[in-house]
């Protein structure tokens, strides 16, 4: 992939591994080492946490200076086996069980990325594949790893204010000769250079313009603002294009709450919204379709800074013989309780239709039996709930099919809707 902001124009090799045969180690890998990246505070893990910490971080200095720096391809020059040798400590530090184990394991995920071009295979024998799950959380702690021996070291480069996401790194300091510093030492390390990009009293990061404002006079606080890069033209998918009506519009809402969390005050955020519904109606959105999908203003900021844990999905089989299928068990385990008492009367909302809602009921879906009532299942149009109710007695062919009396204007039966066999399945195909 070309890097086109880039001067010169530089290319970032992107290794896809969802499919690869070294996918499921790595997924189990980052699970075990995600945990060990709560031991730098300094490091951040979205917009945002940064966000949160600026707003409650004071900083009381005559002289503030401020700097981003970056790491030069940080994941394909990154060296495998130095790396493996710093983050070993870390793992015995935060007492991973069978440490040593991970390590081979994380060793033969990353030298194992293999992508073809044409006819041709390549292996990647320097650094860690884009694309990999294990990857960022690896660079992540290596890096980490480098900089806490650098202050261990040079106590005195500590600056007062440091935040790394990634490879992007935000710092307030006292002086500028001493990030200088800091970066000389940690580009001495091996193969990651680490390069001063911007410094002053205005820089930007994650897309947010940090500055030293009103609230820096008063409080101590740094002010902060949307940024839009250069690159960004703004160029959104036109109403009239192609496209389901969920997708074209559901993205607004979230870029609402995006430019809200990035404003601190309201000026600022009635004046970024107003760039942007104007952006919406250049690319033939209705003013109706921009008042209903941007419902949030100022005063709903508190509660959307509020960040929500990830819930973790654990699937399960229900029948404990069988393996967990991640694709279809969608069960969680405090539903096994309502699976034990209330299995025969689920819900089975599935189907285009109610007769294809109740299709489905008969099913095997809920084990393929009537409820205690008796019966046989009906859905209400209303609630889609499938409930049991007695209902005359069906006819039955010669065959064993079970059919109702009602048929099509034709005269002929409609398959796939009334037409039901005792065991669920289709009487006509």
């Amino acid at each position: 992939m070309p890097k086109v902001h880039k001067t010169p124009t530089g290319i970032r090799p992107i290794i896809p591994s969802h499919s690869w045969y070294t996918t499921t180690a790595a997924r189990r890998i980052h699970e075990d080492l995600f945990p060990l990246i709560a031991q730098f505070d300094w490091i951040i893990t979205d917009r945002l946490q940064f966000i949160n910490e600026i707003e409650q971080t004071k900083l009381k200095a005559r002289t503030l200076s401020l700097a981003t720096v970056d790491v030069t391809a940080m994941y394909t020059n990154i060296d495998i086996r130095a790396g493996l040798e710093l983050i070993e400590p870390l793992l015995e530090r935060g007492h991973i069980p069978c440490h040593k184990l991970i390590l081979d394991v994380l060793q033969w995920v990353l030298q194992n990325n293999y992508f073809v071009y044409g006819d041709t295979w390549y292996k990647q024998v320097q650094g860690a594949a884009m694309g990999s799950n294990v990857s960022g959380v690896f660079a992540d702690l290596v890096v980490a790893a480098m900089e806490e021996e650098a202050w261990r070291k040079h106590p005195h480069l500590k600056p007062y204010l440091y935040r790394r996401y990634r490879d992007d790194t935000i710092i307030a300091t006292e002086k500028i000769a001493k990030v200088k510093a800091l970066t000389r030492h940690l580009s001495s390390y091996g193969t990651l250079q680490f390069n001063i990009e911007q410094m002053g009293s205005t820089v930007n990061f994650l897309d947010l313009t940090i500055y030293k404002g009103r609230r820096y006079a008063t409080l101590g606080l740094l002010d902060f603002k949307p940024y839009t890069k250069p690159t960004n033209n703004k160029c959104f998918n036109h109403y009239t294009t192609f496209k389901p009506e969920l997708t074209k519009c559901s993205w607004i809402t979230g870029e609402n709450i995006r430019i809200l969390r990035g404003t601190a005050d309201r000026k600022t955020f009635i004046a970024e919204m107003g760039k942007f519904r104007k952006q919406l109606r250049r690319r033939g959105y209705s003013s109706k379709i921009i008042r209903s999908k941007t419902p949030y203003q100022f005063t709903d900021r508190a509660w959307l800074m509020e960040k929500t844990e990830k819930i973790s999905t654990n699937f399960f089989s229900v029948r404990p013989h069988r393996g967990a299928n991640t694709r279809w068990n969608f069960l969680q385990t405090n539903f096994q309780h309502v699976l034990d008492k209330y299995n025969t009367t689920l819900t089975a909302a599935r189907g285009r239709s109610t007769i294809d809602i109740a299709n489905s009921a008969c099913k095997r879906i809920i084990n393929g039996k009537y409820s205690r009532a008796g019966g046989r299942p009906r859905c209400n149009r209303q609630s889609n709930d499938v409930k049991s109710v007695d209902t005359p007695r069906p006819h039955h062919a010669a065959d064993g099919m079970t059919f109702t009396e009602r048929t099509h204007r034709s005269g002929r039966e409609k398959p796939g809707n009334d037409n039901i066999r005792r065991d669920g399945t289709n009487a006509i195909t």
